[in-house]
Formats: C-alpha cells, sequence, structure tokens
C-alpha cells in the first residue's frame, strides 16, 4: 500500500508517526512524538534514536517498511518509552504509525498527552495492518501468478521447440535410412554370392537397428513430453495376439526356438496398437536374451469386480539367461540394461522397457518382472478394458484373399522429392509392372492429378514449394467442385507422431506409413486399393 500525504495531512490524521528516510535518518515527526520526545529527535538515525524490540534483527529500513508485523520499539533517550505501531512503504520512505504508547512507571507519562494523540486508535491500526497485508499479498500473488504466466510461456516454446526438433530430426534421419533399407531391399532380390549375402544382412541388421533406436528415442520423448495419447478403439483380442505371434514366431525361427502362444478371446475397448507395442516389446525381448529353447506367451481374461470390466493378463516366459535382483530392480528404468557384459553381448538401448511400464501406466495397468539368473525369466503385463457383447460380423459377398488380388492394371502417383527415394519407390512399383509418375512438389502433384486419372496417390508430406497437406487439401477440393471420385491419399513420411498423424487425416488423407517404407505394408496397401476396400465414392456424393 503507497500512502501519498503531506507533513501537514499526516500530522491531522496520525498525530503520532515517524517519517523515516531510505538512509534511516528521520525526517520528520508528528506532533504528539514531537512532544514526548523533543523534535531534536528530526535527524538522528533511527536505530541510535530506537532500539527495535520487536521484531528483532531489523537493520535497514527497507527491512521495517516490508515487515509484515507489528514494531515495538524503545527509545534510546527515554527507555522508559515504547511505542507500538506499523510500518508502511510510501515511495522510498517509511511512515512508522503510533498506535499505542506505553512509558512510566506507573503508567503515567511526564508530559500530558490526550488520547487523540495517539489516533488512530488499536482497532484502526489492525485494520490498517489487514489492509496493508492484503494489499501485499495481492501485490505479491500477481507478481508470483506473472511470474508463472512467463514460465509457462517458456515451457510451452520449450515443449514446442522440441516437438519441432524432434520431428525435424526424425525427418531428416528416416529419409536416408529410407533410401539404405529400400536400396538394401532391392539389392536383396537379386542373385549374390554368400560373401555379399552376409554383407548385406549385416546391412540390413545395422538399418533395422538404426530405425529401431529412432523410434524409441522418439516415443520416450513424447511419453516424457505428455504428447502421448491413447486411441482406444473396439478391437478383438484373438486377433491382436495372433497377429501379433506371426512376427514372434518368425523371429524366434531366425534364432532355432520355439514361440509359443494361446489366448483368451473377447470383443474391447482400448488401445490396440499399443497393447500390441508392449506386448511385441516384452516377447521381441525375451526371444533377444533366450539362446535355447523358447518363449512362451499366454494371454488370459479375468473377471473384474465391476461387471464392465475384465482384467486381460499378458505372461510372456523365456528360457534365456535370467537376472539377479539387482538388475530385476533397474529393470524397467530408461537406459537401463543390466551388466555391462550383457550390453556387450545383446546391445540395445535399454529404452524398451522403459517405455513399456509408462505405456502400461498410462492404460491403467503395470508390468512386473520375475527372474532366476540361468532359469529365464517371466514378465506379466495387465490391463482392466471394457468388455463389449459379441458383434455378429458383417456378410460379405466377396471373400477373397488379397494375395490373389490383381494390381498391376493400378496406375500411381507418387510424391517424393528425395532422389534416393523416388528411385526405391519406382524400383519396388515396377516390380507388379505398375504405371507410376513420380512428382518432386506439391504443385505437380496437383498438376498431375488433375490431367490424370489416377487410382492411389502416394503422398510425401515435406516438399519444396508446396508441401503434402497443401496439396491434399487442393485435390480435396477439387474432387468436390468438379465432381470427380476420391482417389485414396497415403501419406508417406517420416513424421508419424500421433498428433501428425491426425493432421493428416484432418486434411484429407485416408492413412499413413512410416518411412523407411516397410514394403509388405504398402503391397497391402495396393491390393486393398485394387479390391475396392478404400472407399472411394463420388465426391459429390457427401
Amino acid at each position: 500500500m503507497t500512502i501519498n500525504l503531506s507533513d501537514i495531512e499526516l500530522d491531522r490524521l496520525y498525530p503520532a508517526y515517524l517519517r523515516v528516510g531510505i538512509d534511516n535518518q528521520i525526517l520528520s515527526v508528528g506532533p504528539s512524538i514531537a512532544r514526548l520526545l523533543g523534535a531534536k529527535i528530526i535527524g538522528q538515525d533511527v536505530f541510535e534514536a530506537f532500539e527495535f524490540k520487536r521484531p528483532s534483527r531489523l537493520t535497514t529500513i527497507a527491512a521495517i517498511g516490508h515487515t509484515r508485523q507489528e514494531l515495538l520499539i524503545k527509545s534510546n533517550q527515554d527507555p522508559d518509552v515504547l511505542l507500538r505501531g506499523i510500518g508502511l512503504v510510501r515511495d522510498d520512505q517509511v511512515l512508522f504509525l503510533v498506535g499505542h504508547v506505553i512509558g512510566g512507571q506507573d503508567g503515567a507519562f511526564a508530559s500530558t498527552l490526550n488520547f487523540s494523540d495517539f489516533s488512530p486508535t488499536d482497532s484502526t491500526l489492525d485494520l490498517l495492518l489487514v489492509r496493508e497485508l492484503n494489499q501485499n499479498l495481492l501485490s505479491e500473488a500477481q507478481a508470483i501468478g506473472e511470474e508463472l504466466d512467463e514460465k509457462r510461456l517458456a515451457a510451452e516454446s520449450a515443449s514446442k521447440a522440441k516437438s519441432d526438433f524432434l520431428a525435424t530430426v526424425s525427418h531428416e534421419i528416416r529419409t536416408p535410412l529410407n533410401g539404405v533399407l529400400g536400396m538394401a531391399n532391392y539389392l536383396w532380390e537379386t542373385k549374390l554370392n554368400p560373401e555379399q549375402e552376409n554383407a548385406l544382412r549385416i546391412l540390413k541388421d545395422s538399418g533395422e537397428g538404426l530405425l529401431s533406436l529412432l523410434n524409441e528415442v522418439l516415443d520416450l520423448s513424447k511419453i516424457k513430453a505428455g504428447k502421448t495419447e491413447l486411441r482406444n478403439e473396439d478391437f478383438e483380442l484373438a486377433d491382436l495376439v495372433h497377429g501379433a505371434a506371426e512376427l514372434f514366431e518368425v523371429k524366434a525361427r531366425e534364432q532355432g526356438l520355439y514361440c509359443s502362444v494361446s489366448t483368451a478371446e473377447g470383443r474391447f475397448h482400448g488401445d490396440a496398437g499399443r497393447l500390441r507395442q508392449v506386448l511385441s516389446n516384452l516377447v521381441f525381448n525375451a526371444i533377444k536374451f533366450t539362446q535355447s529353447g523358447g518363449v512362451s506367451v499366454q494371454v488370459t481374461v479375468e473377471q473384474e469386480h465391476d461387471p464392465a470390466l475384465r482384467l486381460i493378463k499378458f505372461v510372456v516366459t523365456d528360457t534365456g539367461i535370467g537376472m539377479d535382483q539387482s538388475t530385476l530392480d533397474g529393470l524397467f528404468d530408461a537406459f537401463y540394461q543390466g551388466y555391462a557384459s550383457v550390453t556387450r553381448r545383446f546391445g540395445g538401448t535399454g529404452l524398451g522397457l522403459a517405455i513399456s511400464r509408462q505405456l502400461a501406466e498410462m492404460m491403467g495397468g503395470d508390468i512386473s518382472a520375475a527372474s532366476v539368473v540361468g532359469e529365464g525369466a517371466t514378465f506379466t503385463f495387465y490391463v482392466r478394458l471394457p468388455l463389449l457383447p459379441n458383434q455378429v460380423p458383417e456378410e460379405r459377398t466377396v471373400d477373397v484373399s488379397l494375395r490373389a488380388i490383381d494390381i498391376s492394371a493400378l496406375k500411381i502417383l507418387a510424391a517424393e522429392d528425395n532422389k534416393t527415394n523416388q528411385f526405391v519407390l519406382r524400383n519396388f512399383l515396377e516390380r507388379f509392372d505398375l504405371e507410376v509418375t513420380i512428382a518432386e512438389n506439391g504443385h505437380d502433384v496437383v498438376r498431375l492429378w488433375r490431367d490424370g486419372n489416377y487410382d492411389l496417390v502416394l503422398m510425401d508430406i515435406r516438399m519444396p514449394g508446396m508441401g503434402g497437406k497443401e496439396a491434399t487439401e487442393l485435390i480435396r477440393s477439387y474432387e468436390v467442385t468438379e465432381q470427380r471420385q476420391r482417389t485414396p491419399i497415403i501419406a508417406l513420411t517420416a513424421n508419424m507422431m500421433r498428433e501428425q498423424v491426425d493432421e493428416y487425416e484432418r486434411v484429407g488423407m485416408d492413412e499413413a506409413m512410416a518411412k523407411p517404407m516397410d514394403i509388405g505394408a504398402l503391397e497391402n496397401v495396393l491390393r486393398r486399393v485394387a479390391s475396392g476396400g478404400f472407399y472411394s465414392p463420388s465426391a459429390s456424393d457427401g
């Protein structure tokens, strides 16, 4: 609180006061204080004229002005005089308003003082003190609020900068990696001697290892930043497990191991993709640390107290090297890999299990591990999800395997500005005798699409001039205005964060595929397009 009063006004309103300057000098006093202690007190150092009894250890005038307590000071000139009051800040000065004077052994003063000399009364001083405290608290709250706003804005800016950096790094790494793995897959289809085949296998394994590392670092960064969101949907548990098991069994066979999978059934509502990710992390981790024997996966469903929920439990057991207790204690910490000899022997980043636990906790579940050195390990992962009623599958007029569908008549428009990735994409598509046109930027994509009649657009996101999102929005708008059939558009991109994929879908893309490109996934998309698996009505219909 700032008081702007002249000495005349102070004398009238507050007869008992001291005005003290920043240099501790008493500048003026009220008439009643002058009568009590004499006018010669003016000009003295306040710390020499008075002893501060409460609170103690006040040594600066600033401290006096900001003390949120009553002050009790004793006159060094007349030790029987004690002044009780409060200090208020006035610009670079402090006013000490006296509310009560204690003096004399018998309670009487040598000077004749009226009650009005010590106006304001004690109750008025209490009100002043409360008002001063409220004002100070309000000012501090505002200052703290402004500081928090500044820190929040700085944190948001840092978070955005981090997200932008991760997106850029992801794109810049994935783009050349797409070329490396694409060329490796291309060479794998050619005739190689044993030495070349071994060298190429090392190249592929190294590239896939780098891709796995990139995915894990980005995944952990998103989780730590709170950017990971669950995408809940209806799914069949048995389909999820058996679909993932096909990959487990292939990997296990490569290492001469068995992989047995058994699962309960049921239709649930949850993030099937994240469940599959956690289960895959656990199984592939078990396979990596198992030299003989194999891995078993058992998925059970148990009744919960809430009749709408079920406890889904995934148990992964291996016959691998096992772990001691100290290793188990740090197993789910990021970058933890157990003892150094194991790290050197098996490699890895130590991120998979940390990511798995955090995803499990996001889904309301958890992961635990039990193990004995030399006797394998057991990982248990559980979540609680709503059980949905069984649904009668829709009748299908055509029931054929995608493998049997001919895709050779498809006409493909591919947007890709990177020369190496253009070669990889063209090489793959031409294996199926597909007609493919390459565009290097969004403007060319839109122009070629309007002039041609394409069955599918494979759209890069980052391109010079016009990016893939802007090109997609233009194509969708032309479909409406020109009453053309909707063309399936698939994003081929290194930027596959969940919020980015949502944005691709928002601008009109049908799906997104990650770079480096998965050849099998792309082939599956082509066969779905050829079979009419993409919804492609006339744009004017809806």
